[in-house]
């Protein structure tokens, strides 16, 4: 076919490898207690990669950030100290022959200022005025681990309002598009946006159950939303970002908790919750996934991918185009109803594996 004979790198009388588009996308973090804000998208790459025929690609997608604890702190003391969400875990894709080190994105910031791919939302902090912003955001970054070509994309998280020495108005998780946004007087701020992936169709997406779909794009590592201190929440970011939900609304809906949770094989970060009681806890971060496109009909998945610990390879084909995606096979449900704050199961379970594609 025309692109195989165009696109196909060739040398030594054989193929060699395969350009095609990449995207890996890591963990989101978790949200924190109450008032708090979102938890950051997990990092972001992208990019053009060529994939060598025969050569063994190491694989793995991050699972998201628990939530973190509502009343209870570290040392059993209401407000004694900063409890926020885990981070998310990273993500990896690439070559591991010849001295080449996948590529490697990282985890998203959990919600006390936490840095990551992209960062959580700032927390409460006792020493800032009553009325005033805290601006000790997390920040978003890739550190040392971008490699191959490929690009990071993440932001910072938002700032949250200071209502008093126990309270904030929290911010929202920053996304791989937008940072999050500043929380209001009266509302917290909204999760960061995230990426829109141009060379994934939304058919495409939606066979593979990965990103989220909004019109005619595809979305991947929105952060989560923020709330107040008075319950009233914000949206997360398009890219899976939790969605932060009204104390009447939790209230009255208890097992739909899951709408704080970021959504599966995204990378969203998890929503912040602003419930009096203690026994709702904010959402936990979504897992991550890697993506590919190759410009050839490739039928010989289920014979290159091995699993090695809780991961799947599913595909999908149009046209001239084979996309695959790595994802998760545990990634969680709804967080739980509990004082126990690991009792959230959103957010998934790391899983790893290999795959020797031979063209």
């Amino acid at each position: 076919m025309s692109f195989l004979n165009q696109m196909v790198v060739a040398g030594g009388g054989g193929i060699l490898g395969i350009p095609a588009k990449v995207l890996i996308v890591a963990g989101g973090g978790g949200a924190g207690g109450k008032y708090y804000g979102g938890g950051g998208a997990g990092g972001l790459l992208e990019g053009d990669l060529v994939i060598n025929s025969g050569k063994i690609h190491q694989i793995q997608v991050g699972a998201g950030g628990l939530t973190g604890s509502n009343e209870s702190q570290f040392d059993g003391n209401p407000y004694s100290a900063n409890q926020g969400g885990e981070s998310g875990s990273n993500s990896k894709f690439g070559p591991i022959a010849g001295g080449v080190s996948p590529a490697e994105a990282r985890g998203g910031g959990h919600s006390t200022s936490g840095s990551g791919g992209s960062g959580g939302a700032a927390t409460r902090n006792i020493s800032t005025p009553s009325g005033s912003y805290n601006t000790s955001v997390g920040t978003g970054s890739n550190l040392s681990l971008e490699t191959l070509g490929l690009t990071f994309y993440g932001n910072n998280g938002g700032q949250s309002l200071q209502v008093g020495p126990a309270t904030v108005q929290g911010g929202g998780g920053g996304g791989a598009g937008a940072v999050g946004a500043n929380s209001s007087s009266n509302k917290g701020g909204a999760g960061g946006i995230g990426r829109v992936i141009s060379w994934l169709p939304t058919a495409a997406a939606t066979n593979l159950g990965v990103g989220e779909v909004s019109g005619s794009n595809v979305y991947f590592a929105g952060g989560g939303g923020g709330c107040s201190n008075s319950g009233i929440g914000n949206t997360g970011g398009l890219g899976g970002g939790g969605d932060s939900q009204s104390v009447s609304f939790i209230a009255n809906h208890p097992e739909s908790t899951n709408h704080l949770d970021a959504t599966p094989h995204t990378g969203g970060g998890g929503a912040g919750m602003g419930v009096g009681q203690n026994t709702v806890f904010g959402g936990d971060g979504g897992t991550g996934v890697v993506v590919i496109r190759l410009p050839i009909f490739y039928n010989n998945l289920s014979t290159h991918f091995t699993n090695t610990s809780g991961l799947e390879a599913v595909s999908y084909q149009t046209g001239d185009y084979t996309y695959i995606a790595f994802k998760c096979t545990s990634f969680g449900g709804p967080t739980t109803n509990s004082t126990d704050a690991n009792a959230g199961l959103g957010a998934g379970v790391t899983g790893t594996g290999t795959w020797t594609p031979v063209f």
